[in-house]
């Protein structure tokens, strides 16, 4: 199998259970990982995982139609 290090992902939910677990994996594999969390009040353990981890907060998610 080929190397996945030097690879980009980007994880949505990042702050605990499964995406948390996503972020410290891949991150530990040498990935760079961009992690999404609703607020930086709360990121849990996000910020202290090791690697090139950038986090990204978001407030909203809006759907997108053509009668928006």
């Amino acid at each position: 199998m080929a190397s996945l290090n030097g690879k980009t992902l980007f994880i949505t939910g990042a702050s605990r259970g499964i995406g948390l677990g996503l972020v410290q994996a891949y991150a530990a594999s040498g990935w760079e990982v961009h992690a999404t969390t609703r607020t930086l009040d709360s990121p849990g353990e996000l910020g202290s995982v090791a690697g090139d981890v950038t986090l990204c907060v978001h407030s909203r998610v809006v759907r997108y139609s053509q009668n928006y």
